[in-house]
């Protein structure tokens, strides 16, 4: 097992968008605060106005604000880099069954490359909030807001740390029931964007059960709610539930899909 997720985070780090990707991860907080230190703001005075469907807006006037913005969905886009490199090779090559066919097990490729791409968002995850923290002193009032700063965001990474392995769980299992994992993602991406509103609309008995469960609104929630201890130990609980469903259900599809 040990060997295999060696493999497989070596054969991604050595691609190019492997390298591109852990480097963006890096350079885009850094650009953020770039960006605000040429502009002379301060943390105290950035300010950004989202506008929600149906005429609905709010106004963020902190870094912690505007980083948990930005964070959440930029890190989804990682997560499906992450997963589609790790299945670029057997998607363009049809080489799973080459593992298969060699002895390995099953459980050995699954939780293998589930592990490994845990890994690399871990890795994501961590590399992102340092650079950010390490720039944050270009700010003029970097060094005096800094400890203030850091409680904001501690409790949106808290908070937002199982819903990216919940994300990370949902896309493995694509990938692996599809033969073309990156076109079910892109198909269940665009029609969750569209199911609540379209539930309410229909006026259907289940719609508020399905936007309670649903993951892009737990992620739209760390962008328009403050964090309190309840809604860091909701967030778990859905990441957690995310993560364990689908990891499963996709080990018991798995194990009985033919590999061709």
């Amino acid at each position: 097992m040990l060997n295999f997720i060696y493999a497989e985070l070596w054969r991604v780090l050595r691609r190019p968008l492997g390298k591109i990707s852990l480097i963006l991860m890096a350079v885009l907080p850094v650009l953020l605060n770039l960006i605000c230190f040429a502009e002379n703001l301060t943390i105290s005075s950035i300010s950004v106005t989202v506008t929600q469907p149906g005429g609905y807006s709010y106004t963020t006037t902190d870094t912690a604000g505007i980083a948990g913005i930005l964070m959440p969905f930029a890190g989804v886009l990682f997560l499906m880099a992450i997963v589609d490199l790790s299945f670029s090779d057997e998607t363009r090559l049809g080489t799973m069954k080459n593992n298969i066919c060699a002895g390995i097990p099953r459980s050995t490729v699954y939780f293998g490359k589930v592990l490994s791409g845990g890994i690399l968002g871990i890795l994501h995850f961590f590399t992102g909030w340092l650079c950010y923290w390490l720039s944050v002193p270009l700010l003029p009032d970097g060094q005096e807001a800094l400890s203030a700063l850091f409680e904001a965001l501690l409790w949106r990474s808290a908070a937002l740390f199982p819903l990216w392995l919940g994300m990370l769980a949902l896309l493995y299992f694509l990938y692996f029931t599809f033969s073309h994992g990156l076109i079910a993602v892109v198909i269940l991406g665009t029609a969750s964007i569209f199911a609540v509103p379209i539930l309410y609309a229909l006026q259907l008995p289940f719609a508020q059960f399905v936007e309670e469960i649903h993951l892009a609104v737990w992620f739209s929630r760390l962008t328009t709610e403050s964090m309190s201890a309840i809604s860091l130990w909701e967030c778990w609980v859905v990441g957690v539930s995310y993560t364990v469903v689908f990891l499963f259900a996709g080990w018991m599809l798995f194990r009985r899909k033919e590999c061709r």
